[in-house]
């Protein structure tokens, strides 16, 4: 059918939209940082810019005691959020099945006509790839908290970006079953089946 590439074409945009919205969370209060795919991507010098400011020296040496207990936990909760942003950086890669998908509503388009059979199969697996993904960042989340207490101590969560990856898969599915089921009454041929 050809609504299968506009399904595709709209699931691969929200993809792209995910890209740029929080992934991540890290930290709390003061040290609190909201990562995309895109800056884990594509560098993370505005957020180590923030990581990385100096705490002024006279506040250090002239505050009480009870606010210098909470600044060195500041300085140390920077230094493991640091370590945790780095070892994320990976994970955008999440976001390849969401840039296959838009790929092929694209490739639809210019195209013409209905969608090729191999390309809607294609795009529901990239859909389940998407769902995949979502998962396997949740999970691997979930263990990693369990394992290295780091991730505790710097509450890593999950954001909105990460699960637009499941309506990003959705609709990778639903549009690779509409292309492929809208074929169904053609033959080879490409002529459509006569009834009697």
């Amino acid at each position: 059918m050809r609504h299968a590439k506009h399904i595709l074409f709209v699931a691969g945009v929200l993809g792209m939209i995910a890209m740029f919205m929080p992934l991540f969370s890290l930290g709390k209060n003061l040290s609190h940082v909201e990562v995309s795919a895109r800056d884990l991507s594509f560098g993370l010098k505005r957020t180590h810019a923030l990581l990385d400011s100096e705490i002024p020296a006279r506040l250090q040496k002239s505050a009480p005691a009870a606010l210098r207990k909470q600044i060195a936990e500041v300085a140390s909760a920077r230094d493991d959020i640091r370590q945790v942003l780095d070892a994320l950086r990976g994970s955008a890669l999440a976001f390849i099945p969401s840039a296959l998908i838009l790929l092929i509503g694209v490739l639809g388009f210019w195209r013409g006509g209905d969608l090729a059979r191999w390309l809607a199969a294609v795009a529901v697996l990239c859909g389940l790839a998407s769902i995949a993904a979502y998962f396997g960042l949740v999970y691997g989340i979930d263990y990693g908290k369990n394992e290295e207490p780091l991730l505790e101590r710097v509450h890593l969560t999950v954001e909105l970006g990460a699960y637009m990856l499941i309506a990003v898969g959705l609709g990778g599915i639903a549009g690779g079953i509409v292309g492929l089921v809208g074929r169904r009454g053609q033959l080879p041929g490409g002529s459509g089946v006569q009834s009697l």
